[in-house]
């Protein structure tokens, strides 16, 4: 469900302001039967019995303003929350340590700010935009390790939901046709994206490193 709406001010005709709302709802469900994972040396990691069902929502708002500064040169400023629904780790685990944030891990939010601009270029036959960008979210989904009090491992791979990050950066983008049928692009990008909290274990906090499968 969702709904939007934009509006023009009278005294500033090139200035144009939206608002829009999205209501999301995701049904999860999954299932696991009693067995366990010989990791040899490692011992046993043993899989409990789990019948798992939840339902995950979230409202999404979402502002922008757009200035046309000619025909050809805008520029904008939009800020969004964006949402991944949760959902359940199948995960090895043993039954006497297993907990519910393992067995279930929360939706990841998100909000997003970004400023830019687009320019059209020779009449319309290319075109160029760029953008600077800031995400921060408090509940992050990342695969974790669950650990005891000395730090052995106690679980397989597993998505937690209580990781903190934040990512900046920008980008640029071009495309121009050169001549009928022959388009060139172009574009690069940078990003900076790093937890401002992830405790890998109650000794570790991951806080100021580089998040995971991000670009350097």
């Amino acid at each position: 469900m969702c709904a939007t709406a934009s509006y023009t001010l009278p005294a500033l005709p090139k200035l144009t302001a939206s608002l829009g709302i999205r209501h999301e709802q995701a049904r999860r469900s999954t299932e696991q039967r009693a067995g366990f994972l010989d990791l040899g040396a490692g011992g046993l990691v043993r899989y409990r019995d789990a019948a798992l069902a939840h339902t995950f929502s979230a409202t999404l708002p979402r502002v922008s303003l757009r200035y046309d500064a000619s025909d050809d040169l805008s520029f904008y400023a939009a800020s969004a929350k964006g949402y991944i629904p949760g959902g359940f780790n199948l995960a090895a685990a043993q039954s006497d340590v297993i907990n519910d944030k393992v067995l279930r891990y929360e939706s990841e939010r998100m909000w997003s700010h970004e400023v830019g601009f687009k320019m059209n270029l020779a009449g319309g036959r290319g075109h160029i935009g760029g953008a600077l960008f800031h995400i921060s979210s408090d509940n992050w989904q990342e695969i974790q390790v669950a650990t005891d009090a000395n730090g052995r491992p106690i679980s397989s791979d597993y998505v937690g939901s209580d990781a903190s990050i934040r990512s900046r950066g920008a980008e640029l983008e071009g495309v121009f046709e050169v001549a009928p049928g022959f388009t060139v692009m172009a574009n690069v990008g940078y990003v900076d994206a790093t937890y401002t909290k992830l405790w890998v274990s109650p000794q570790e906090n991951l806080h100021g490193k580089r998040v995971k499968l991000t670009p350097h």
